[in-house]
């Protein structure tokens, strides 16, 4: 939750279609969720359904 209220207040200074922003943003809503941050992934995921990889 607090991702997201960081989230929207910087909201107004992001341009949808300026990647940095676009990082950025996943940069904040995902810190302490995942890993690497504010960057493209590097490598493959899977979709799970139950126990089975669905994509």
């Amino acid at each position: 939750m607090r991702n997201a209220i960081k989230a929207y207040e910087a909201f107004q200074q992001w341009q949808p279609s300026q990647e940095v922003d676009l990082l950025q943003a996943h940069q904040i809503l995902m810190t302490g969720l995942i890993d690497e941050v504010g960057q493209y992934r590097h490598g493959g995921v899977g979709v799970m359904s139950g126990d089975r990889v669905c994509i």
